[in-house]
C-alpha cells in the first residue's frame, strides 16, 4: 500500500460528519493553509502574522499593507464558511462559487479594478493581462464556462477517485479564470471543499513548491492533461497529513511515558511545536516547569502539565515523569547523552 493511499484509509476512520468534527481535525491545518495559499499571492504575508489573526483576531504594532491583513483575516472567514458548508453538505454551484469569492476577495480590489465595476462575488467584466498573456477565457463566456465546469464535477466518486476531480476542478477554474482577482486563493479553497465532499483530505499547496504548482497548471493549459497535476496532490497530500504516516515523537513519547495520547493532550503539545519550531517531549515540558516556560509557550505548556497530572491522579500513575538531575562529579558535570 503507497503512503496516499494509506493516507486516504486513515482519512476515513476519522468518519467526520460534523462542521465541529472536522473544526477539531483541521486546527492547525486551517492557519497552514492560509498561510501559504496567501504567501503564493503576497510575498508580505507571514506565518506569525496568520497564527496571530486566527488565533488573536488582531496584530499588534503592524506597519505592512492593510490589504495583506484584509486578506488572511478573508482566509479566517472563508473557513468559516466551509464548515459551515460542510455542516449542510452544501453542493458546488455558482452561487456558492461566488459567495466563497466575496468573502475571500472583501476590501482586497485595487482601485484600478474597482473603478472598471469589478466587484467581489461577481464574475469578471473585462480582460487582465499578466505579463504578456491574457488570462483565461474573456468575460462574456465565463458563465457558460463556469456552468459547464461545476456539471462536471456533480458526479459522487470514492475518494480514490477524488484527486482526480479535484486536479480537473482546479486545473479548469484557473484556466477559465472567472474573477477578477483572487481566482488562485478561492481555486485552492474550492478544490478543497470538494475533496472533503468526497471524502477526500483537503491539501495545503506550500508556497515552497509552487514552481512544480505552476508546471502542472500550464501542462493543462497547453495540452489539456492532468498528469503533473494529480501527482503534485497526491504528494502534497501526503506532505499536508505526514502525521498519519509516521507516528510523531510527541505521540510515541507520551505513550513511552505511560501516558494516554488524548486529543487535547496532542493538540497542546503540537502547539507547542508550531510556537517551538520542534517537537517538544515531555521532558522538555517538565523541565520549563522548573526553569521557566519560554515566553508565548507558557500557556500550552500549563495545559499539559495540569493534564499529566490529572492522568496521574486518575490513573494512579506511580512514576511521574520528570527531568534527570544533572550529575555533579566534584567540580565538573556532562549532561547525560
Amino acid at each position: 500500500m503507497s503512503p496516499y493511499e494509506r493516507l486516504l484509509n486513515e482519512w476515513k476512520k476519522e468518519n467526520l460528519q460534523t462542521a465541529d468534527d472536522l473544526a477539531g481535525k483541521l486546527d492547525s491545518f486551517r492557519v497552514l493553509f492560509a498561510y501559504h495559499s496567501g504567501k503564493i499571492e503576497n510575498e508580505n504575508v507571514t506565518y506569525h502574522d496568520t497564527r496571530d489573526i486566527f488565533e488573536n483576531g488582531k496584530i499588534i504594532d503592524y506597519t505592512g499593507d492593510i490589504r495583506t491583513l484584509f486578506e488572511i483575516q478573508n482566509q479566517k472567514e472563508a473557513h468559516r464558511f466551509i464548515l459551515e458548508s460542510y455542516e449542510e453538505r452544501r453542493a458546488i454551484d455558482e452561487e456558492f462559487i461566488k459567495q466563497l469569492h466575496a468573502i475571500l476577495m472583501k476590501g482586497c480590489y485595487d482601485e484600478h479594478r474597482w473603478n472598471q465595476g469589478e466587484r467581489p462575488g461577481e464574475y469578471k467584466l473585462h480582460d487582465y493581462v499578466t505579463g504578456i498573456r491574457e488570462i483565461g477565457c474573456p468575460p462574456e463566456y465565463v458563465s457558460e464556462e463556469m456552468e459547464e465546469l461545476i456539471e462536471d464535477i456533480q458526479e459522487a466518486v470514492p475518494p480514490e477517485k477524488a484527486v482526480i476531480g479535484g486536479a480537473y476542478l482546479h486545473a479548469k477554474f484557473e484556466n477559465i479564470h472567472p474573477f477578477a482577482d483572487g481566482n488562485g486563493r478561492v481555486g485552492r479553497t474550492l478544490m478543497n471543499y470538494y475533496f472533503l465532499l468526497q471524502g477526500h483530505p483537503p491539501v495545503i499547496i506550500y508556497e515552497e513548491d509552487r514552481k512544480k504548482y505552476y508546471a502542472a497548471l500550464e501542462e493543462f493549459d497547453e495540452e489539456l492533461k492532468l498528469d503533473q497535476m494529480i501527482g503534485f496532490l497526491k504528494s502534497e497530500a501526503i506532505k499536508t497529513h505526514s502525521r498519519y504516516l509516521e507516528k510523531p515523537l510527541v505521540i510515541a513519547d507520551i505513550e513511552k511515558c505511560g501516558y494516554r495520547a488524548t486529543d487535547s493532550l496532542i493538540k497542546n503539545m503540537r502547539k507547542l511545536r508550531e510556537i517551538c519550531g520542534t517537537d517538544c517531549t515531555l521532558k522538555d515540558v517538565e523541565t520549563w516547569k522548573c526553569n521557566g516556560f519560554p515566553e508565548k509557550a507558557g500557556e500550552y505548556a500549563e495545559r499539559v502539565i495540569e493534564e499529566l497530572r490529572d492522568q496521574e491522579r486518575e490513573e494512579g500513575l506511580k512514576n511521574s515523569y520528570k527531568p534527570d538531575e544533572p550529575r555533579y562529579e566534584e567540580d565538573e558535570w556532562e549532561p547525560e547523552r
